[in-house]
């Protein structure tokens, strides 16, 4: 129980090594190879993970059903690897049409990250609310011009 508890609190936290053969991973012996990488990015076991994370709660996440794994997987008669698929694509596509909304409306401010607050000209800074923070990057990119 202590070891399933460690592992999942370092993979909330994206402070997990990725798996062999996984782009986290490729990544990683990037920066084990050219460590001048780390001027640019210091944390690559962050931005691996963290890019598995959008990968995984966005409306992508549902072609991990598509792979011969899962459907073995399926086929033992084990669902719960695809509800678990399932429902953090939906999470990620809720939280990224969210994220499309506030930036179509006033709610979004001036820069990528920020939210007006209605009635008032106060501005609240996101960059330290992650996840959702990187959907509305995401939302910054794929914006609806309004009118």
């Amino acid at each position: 129980m202590i070891e399933q508890a460690s592992k999942h609190a370092l993979e909330v936290t994206f402070a997990s090594s990725p798996q062999a053969g996984t782009f986290g991973h490729a990544l990683l012996n990037a920066y084990r190879e050219l460590p001048i990488l780390t001027t640019i990015n210091p944390f690559p076991r962050f931005m691996g993970n963290a890019l598995k994370f959008l990968y995984e709660f966005s409306p992508l996440g549902i072609t991990k059903l598509l792979t011969p794994a899962a459907e073995r997987t399926l086929a033992s008669g084990n669902p719960a690897t695809a509800s678990q698929v399932i429902s953090r694509a939906t999470l990620g596509t809720g939280m990224l049409a969210a994220a499309i909304a506030i930036r179509a409306t006033d709610v979004g401010g001036e820069k990528w990250y920020e939210l007006k607050v209605p009635g008032s000209d106060q501005r609240l800074d996101t960059r330290a609310m992650g996840p959702f923070n990187m959907y509305l990057l995401m939302a910054e990119g794929s914006s609806i011009p309004s009118g």
